[in-house]
This record gives structure tokens, C-alpha cells and sequence, in this order.
């Protein structure tokens, strides 16, 4: 996998009385391999936790203002419209439609991308560490 870390915006903000710097950022991981990454759920809801690829943490980051910390990219979810039969409220007889995740993928080639906010102090650029979640 490789992955790409790219500055976008850059602006001074006052947040509490002190000088902050306020990056837009972007992060990108490309599946360079031949082999593609799947995770199949056998039942639904099944709840699953281990669908993080790559987490971008950066460690001068603040957190103000309701911005972030860190950037995790993603598998890719797949989903499946289910048609489904019930009862409605008046009695009558009706079919939906329900979207429903049938499996997460990151196939060979396959680009992730997020974006996020970090506030680091005033004159600091965001540092950045990455690591791996597979």
C-alpha cells in the first residue's frame, strides 16, 4: 500500500484568546499489491470493527473546535438493496427495499481518499505519523 498525505488549506484562526494555524488536509492509500482485502459478513447486523486500512495520527494536533486528530481510511463497503415483504400499518400487503452491507473490499489498484481539519499551534506545520491497521 502507499500512502499520500497532502496539505490543501492553510489559514491563521484566534480560538480561546490564542493563534492557532488551521490545515485542510488529505489522505490517500492505494492498494499497490496484487492481492485485494475482504472481509464477507456472514450475518446481519454483524458489527465489525476491523475495516481500518491506514490511520494518519497528528500528534501536535489540538482537537479544537470540534476538529480532528487523526484521519482513518477505510475499506470500501458493499451494498446490496434486499427486498423484503411486510405488512404495512393500514393491513395491506407491501414490498421494500432495504440497503444492507454485504461485505467490505479494498481491491488491487483501489484508491481510498478523506479529508480531515487539524489545528496545531501557531508557526507549527502538522506532524503526522502513519500506521498500518492490517
Amino acid at each position: 500500500m502507499s500512502v499520500t498525505f497532502n496539505i490543501t488549506n492553510k489559514e491563521s484562526i484566534e480560538a480561546g484568546g490564542k493563534p492557532y494555524d488551521r490545515y485542510k488536509v488529505s489522505a490517500t492509500v492505494k492498494n499497490t499489491s496484487p492481492q485485494s482485502y475482504n472481509i464477507r459478513l456472514s450475518s446481519f447486523p454483524q458489527i465489525v470493527s476491523n475495516i481500518g486500512l491506514v490511520e494518519l495520527d497528528c500528534i501536535n494536533a489540538t482537537g479544537a473546535k470540534l476538529t480532528s486528530k487523526k484521519i482513518e481510511l477505510k475499506m470500501k463497503a458493499q451494498i446490496i438493496n434486499v427486498t423484503y415483504s411486510a405488512y404495512d400499518k393500514s393491513g395491506k400487503f407491501t414490498n421494500g427495499i432495504i440497503p444492507v452491507t454485504g461485505s467490505y473490499y479494498f481491491d488491487a489498484g483501489d484508491t481510498i481518499s478523506d479529508h480531515a481539519i487539524f489545528i496545531v499551534p501557531q508557526g507549527q506545520a502538522p506532524d503526522v505519523t502513519v500506521r498500518s491497521l492490517k
